[in-house]
């Protein structure tokens, strides 16, 4: 009888403490074909990099925030990326959400983004930002 248990036992133990050590973190390359981001859109848990790399010959920016009339944009990130192979890294550690991004030279194109951090334990990421405008707002973009 005991023969049975001390081996089922060591195998119970050692799937115990697999699964409760913690996942090693890991980066997510987000290239920039075509003034676009690729992929456009990512979900990672919490603890994970994005490593964006500029892979065209024009100059980009990867700026956190839905854009330009963000009252939170850039706080977050706000990096250039210039030069051949430049690239940049942000590790997303704090909370489960929605993270709009942007490339400021291409913002009209669009070229934007969004990361979606999960909180690994719930599996939930968040309140979702939401965007809402009615037609005269709409129209007062294009009317002057």
């Amino acid at each position: 009888m005991i023969d049975r248990i001390f081996p089922a036992a060591f195998v119970f133990l050692f799937l115990l403490l697999m699964t409760a050590a913690p996942a090693a973190a890991d980066t997510l390359v987000v290239t920039t074909p075509n003034a676009t981001f690729s992929p456009q859109h990512v979900m990672i848990p919490i603890g994970d990099t994005i490593e964006w790399r500029k892979t065209t010959f024009f100059g980009h920016t990867v700026t956190s925030g839905t854009g330009s009339g963000d009252p939170n944009v850039g706080t977050l990130f706000d990096a250039p990326l210039e030069g051949a192979g430049a690239r940049f890294w942000y590790t997303f550690n704090d909370t489960a959400g929605v993270y709009p991004y942007f490339c400021r030279v291409h913002e009209l194109m669009p070229m934007n983004g969004t990361v979606t951090v999960v909180d690994p334990a719930t599996g939930v990421a968040g309140p979702q930002p939401s965007v809402s405008a009615t037609w005269s707002e709409l129209k007062k973009l294009f009317v002057r």
